[in-house]
């Protein structure tokens, strides 16, 4: 199924967000989406507006003030408290916790431009003005495929093909991130997705050659 039709609305300040929901009626807040877009396309939603507010600055931010306090924003992801050094040095209980917070699709959630999203939980309209890459777009100009892709065919990582697609998006975020990513931190990666097939063995060795590779090209630039 798929979702009712509804205005969406996608403010640039917070007092534009407020002014929108006081002035719609039958309003709904767009934040993660992850509950909400669900049930627009099974229909058990039926809002008339849509307020998005992923993009308000004054919602998402992860500082530092002048007294020593660590402050965020409510939509702030558990992402950026996942990879923020400031955490990381501060509150490293939090980046030992955070791990264990979903699988790291969840922890995702929200991000485009260089992160991994689910096309699933994201209205086409939220990725207006950013950039979008999909399997299509991993070969190079001169047509030769990316390591990960080369991998994945040597050590027969592909299975069945169904899910390889997502996998690979991922895995690719992945190895952008951690040159020399453990076995553990591939398989946490992984938990995101379902192979049909049970073959993880051989996804987590194509991972690790192709991390090789990546690390002896960068060594020879």
């Amino acid at each position: 199924m798929k979702a009712p039709v509804f205005n969406y609305y996608a403010p640039e300040t917070l007092a534009q967000a407020l002014g929108l929901l006081a002035n719609q009626e039958n309003a709904r807040v767009l934040a993660g989406g992850q509950s909400l877009l669900a049930m627009l396309n099974m229909r058990f939603a039926f809002p008339d507006t849509l307020v998005d507010i992923n993009q308000l600055p004054e919602l998402s931010y992860l500082q530092e003030q002048e007294n020593g306090d660590i402050t965020m924003g409510a939509m702030t992801r558990q992402r950026d408290i996942e990879f923020s050094e400031l955490v990381a040095t501060r509150l490293p209980l939090w980046k030992d916790a955070i791990l264990n917070v979903g699988h790291r699709q969840t922890r995702n959630r929200g991000t485009i431009d260089g992160h991994s999203a689910r096309s699933c939980l994201m209205l086409a309209v939220q990725a207006q003005g950013k950039h979008i890459r999909t399997i299509e777009g991993l070969a190079n100009e001169q047509g030769c495929w990316h390591p990960i892709q080369e991998a994945f065919r040597e050590l027969h990582a592909l299975q069945c093909g169904f899910c390889t697609p997502g996998i690979l998006m991922s895995v690719v975020e992945l190895l952008e991130n951690h040159s020399d990513p453990s076995p553990e931190l591939i398989r946490d990666v992984l938990s995101g997705h379902l192979c049909r097939c049970t073959g993880y063995q051989n996804i987590v060795r194509a991972v690790q050659k192709a991390a090789a590779a990546m690390r002896a090209s960068h060594a020879h630039e």
